[in-house]
């Protein structure tokens, strides 16, 4: 028993110190006991008499007031040394012989915690910082009953016999529309506000005028956390899309497997917004049941079913996958596209060309090692020479790269013929002639040799010089080669085949 009371006193000692940051609270008591250092000493002028031990968390506490039963219940505590601050003074104040307080202050003098003596009974204090209604309160938390073992029965005290916090919460709902703002408030109640404060976040999960999102929200914080299952039933019975998806991550086993199947329809519904699809997205990023893939054939057609066909790694149309990179779900299927689909590679280069998403679809197309069609090479030789937007160097230094792995595929050469070409149309420059290097072209190195500067940078291009030198280093020269042409001890490299 007593190691029940430890935890539940640990439980409720929060924000004892205040590092940065920290949002102003305004101080509200409720209980008979102390607020302040100064004021636990002034019992003095009562014949009371008052100790004070300055403790540390390496020194520990626990002698400075034998075995009252007050200290029976509080010492323990002293353990859980993470409640605490490092330094805190513990104040005993004993009178007539009995020991009528045993408190826990900060070295700056507000009362952390305490047990104490009201009318012969036993209690505990404690703060509550309420910070969504901006208070730090004191209340009259618990009547602590002294058991013949030894140990202690913790009583709850209804908070609302001090003060009316639900209704507070209440008045804070409703003025406050912002589903995280509301979650966390109700939230704050459920944790801190013992019994009542969890009946009032179970009625809001149950309420059918809460708003969906902030359900969700109170999920999102809360599933996984002891005692919680109650809120999650409640968030079972006629759930909205919203807290739908939270559902899945608060389920197990079939529920969780029939949930998901329930979700999978929000994201095919046309009407779901884009914010919502970025939340139900992780949730198709691992390997799913057949089950869920065959759900899919029940969506309708549109640019959401394309779009949850690509997390479940399904057939897309080549028209449909058109009409959903053309709408505002497009940027969310971009990830998705695979470059061992041919349509999809096709799909990744249109939109280089049209400078969307450029510095994530070319790493996309890289990483993947991706040997382009002909006519694809040919369209980004064309970019090349003329690229869209600003700060190109580092896109272009990705298209050497799917140019050189096209060269080195088994039918390089014809594979690379036409975008060789449109570097030959170019006007003459270094820059164009690495790229036909790149490409396979081996005899334009020394054309292409003629605008490598020193020193040589030989990472990944960060300039026009770079870029040359990169296109020969894909081309299998090496950094000591190209720096002695740049610094004129060689005309030309050494670059034998990658």
């Amino acid at each position: 028993m007593r190691q029940t009371l430890c935890l539940l006193v640990l439980l409720v000692l929060n924000g004892c110190c205040c590092g940065n940051g920290c949002q102003y609270l305004e101080k509200e008591s409720y209980a008979q006991v102390p607020l302040t250092l100064g004021d636990a000493q002034k019992l003095e002028k009562t014949g009371a008499t008052v100790k004070v031990e300055r403790k540390t968390r390496a020194a520990g506490g626990g002698g400075a007031c034998g075995h009252s039963p007050l200290c029976i219940i509080f010492l323990p505590v002293l353990l859980y040394e993470a409640a605490f601050p490092e330094k805190w003074d513990e104040v005993v104040v004993t009178k007539d012989g009995v020991v009528i307080l045993v408190g826990s202050y900060e070295t700056g003098g507000a009362l952390i915690h305490a047990q104490h003596l009201v009318d012969g009974e036993m209690r505990e204090t404690r703060n509550i910082e309420l910070k969504q209604l901006g208070k730090k309160v004191y209340v009259d938390s618990a009547r602590l009953v002294a058991l013949e073992d030894g140990g202690v029965r913790r009583e709850v005290l209804p908070l609302s016999s001090q003060h009316d916090f639900i209704g507070e919460e209440r008045r804070l709902l409703t003025r406050e529309k912002d589903p995280k703002r509301r979650a966390l408030a109700i939230h704050e109640a459920r944790l801190l506000l013992e019994d009542e404060g969890f009946a009032f976040a179970r009625e809001r999960m149950a309420a059918p005028e809460e708003d969906d999102e902030t359900k969700a929200e109170v999920l999102k914080i809360g599933c996984g956390t002891p005692g919680f299952e109650p809120l999650v039933a409640e968030g079972q019975k006629n759930p909205g899309p919203w807290t739908k998806v939270r559902l899945v991550g608060c389920l197990e086993g079939d529920a969780h497997d029939a949930m998901l199947l329930e979700v999978e329809q929000v994201a095919c519904d046309a009407k779901t917004p884009r914010p919502l699809m970025q939340e139900i997205e992780p949730l198709f990023a691992h390997e799913l049941s057949p089950a869920v893939r065959a759900a899919h054939a029940k969506c309708p057609e549109g640019p959401h079913r394309s779009l949850v066909a690509l997390w479940l790694k399904l057939p897309v149309d080549p028209k449909a996958l058109e009409d959903l990179l053309g709408s505002d779900l497009g940027i969310e299927a971009h990830a998705h596209l695979r470059t061992t689909e041919p349509s999809h590679r096709a799909a990744l280069v249109k939109l280089v060309l049209a400078d969307s998403n450029t510095s994530n679809v070319l790493p996309h197309l890289v990483d993947g090692n991706t040997v382009l069609e002909p006519e694809l090479l040919e369209a980004l030789a064309g970019w090349y020479v003329k690229p869209k937007g600003l700060f190109n160097t580092r896109p272009r230094g990705h298209v050497l790269q799917l140019f050189s792995f096209a060269a080195q595929a088994p039918d390089g050469a014809a594979r690379t013929k036409a975008a060789r070409q449109v570097l030959a149309k170019a006007k003459p420059d270094p820059l164009f002639e690495s790229a036909r290097v790149a490409l396979g072209e081996r005899e334009r190195i020394p054309q292409a040799v003629k605008g490598l500067r020193s020193p040589v940078f030989f990472g990944f291009p960060a300039t026009e010089s770079d870029l040359v030198a990169f296109g020969l280093k894909l081309a299998g020269c090496s950094q000591e080669e190209l720096v002695a042409v740049a610094d004129r001890t060689k005309a030309l490299p050494v670059c034998p085949e990658p």
